[in-house]
């Protein structure tokens, strides 16, 4: 939130919605003052490079390249918007010159012939993209390197591996997931037959719940929502020697964490004029320490305020979205699937949540890009 992007999704600046943001005065790109991991490393002498997703920003000024990333290979946003051409670096490698029969600039339905019939392969995306992160592998087996690999999918529309399709018993979607299952497993193969597991961190992470097809468990909600099944995600991280293997923490922690904890082990100090709302949580991953977070603030898809705040054992949500009924509610994380509002029974609890929900409020109105 403090990019001043709040409104989730970058879109294409040939969409209205695209237009309309610029019109209304919302960035549809990430702010060129932001500092990325990749920026931070490269400066101490890492060679960097991104695959994949990129989602912030398609302007000359704002591609990966433009944000710390040596070299990129992928595409500008989402795979259910249009044009959805495959760059290399900041030139498009392979164009979708499809007509934009779609006034939103979306095809997210891979059963319509608009979606199906385009020009851009999107069944061999994920293939792609994991020949693209084993070759920088390769290339830069012989220093330092951070790689970051964003997938399309399991985003819609879902388009499986030809190769794979209709084998998983999850449907299109789980053939989807399946691809990227064979794409990890074909990257950290890559590592280990290249002699680099022992000084190498292999994160495999998420941004979000699962949307209408995948599963959350018996978590409550989906993407978009503030309940734990549209919040939590998968995280697994691999260094053979350094961390144990099958080990699970369950402390607290969110994706702001890697830039600290990533400078961290590169030995690379944080930037001073911003605030950082993210820990450096590795001891925490090795198991010898609890979590450095009191409490997590969860944020609404449209909005700049968070409407949520948790610690380790409660929630507290600003307003159910219940019709006729909806107030704040706190519900005991691990209970039950956020079922009951618990404020009654633990009025002193809903206070302190409610106190810190609106501390971190008013900080973000004050200074909303959170400089020093």
């Amino acid at each position: 939130m403090r990019s001043g992007t709040q409104g989730h999704v970058f879109f294409p600046d040939e969409s209205p919605i695209g237009t309309l943001r610029r019109v209304i005065g919302v960035g549809n790109e990430l702010p060129a003052d932001e500092i990325t991991v990749a920026e931070a490393l490269g400066a101490a002498g890492y060679a960097t490079g991104m695959i994949g997703k990129w989602h912030l920003g398609a302007l000359p000024g704002y591609h990966p390249n433009d944000f710390g990333f040596d070299s990129y290979y992928g595409v500008h946003w989402s795979n259910d918007m249009q044009p959805l051409h495959i760059y290399r670096d900041r030139e498009i490698e392979v164009a979708d010159t499809t007509e934009v029969s779609n006034p939103m600039n979306a095809f997210r339905d891979e059963d319509e012939p608009f979606t199906r019939d385009r020009e851009v392969d999107q069944s061999r995306l994920t293939r792609r993209y994991t020949e693209e992160a084993v070759t920088f592998i390769e290339n830069h087996r012989g220093e330092p390197f951070f790689l970051y690999l964003a997938h399309s999918f399991p985003h819609v529309p879902h388009f499986p591996d030809p190769e794979f399709s209709g084998q998983s018993r999850g449907g299109p979607y789980g053939d989807v997931v399946e691809d990227l299952d064979r794409s990890t497993g074909a990257i950290v193969d890559a590592i280990d037959r290249l002699g680099l597991a022992e000084n190498t961190l292999v994160i495999v992470t998420s941004d979000n719940g699962p949307d209408y097809d995948g599963s959350p468990g018996r978590l409550r909600g989906r993407k978009g929502d503030t309940y734990e099944g549209g919040q939590l995600v998968p995280f697994i991280a691999r260094w053979p020697g350094v961390l144990g293997a099958g080990g699970v923490i369950s402390g607290m922690s969110m994706n702001t964490d890697l830039l600290p904890t990533i400078l961290g082990l590169a030995g690379v100090p944080l930037p001073a004029d911003r605030i950082i709302d993210g820990e450096d949580v590795f001891t925490m991953w090795q198991g010898g320490a609890t979590s450095p977070h009191k409490v997590l603030f969860y944020f609404p898809v449209w909005g700049d305020a968070p409407v949520a705040a948790r610690d380790d054992k409660f929630k507290y949500r600003l307003a159910t979205g219940q019709s006729g009924r909806s107030k704040p509610t706190l519900t005991a994380l691990g209970q039950d699937q956020e079922n009951h509002n618990l404020i009654k029974r633990f009025p002193s609890e809903a206070g302190r949540l409610s106190g810190q929900l609106a501390a971190m409020t008013a900080e973000l109105e004050a200074n909303p890009r959170g400089w020093r």
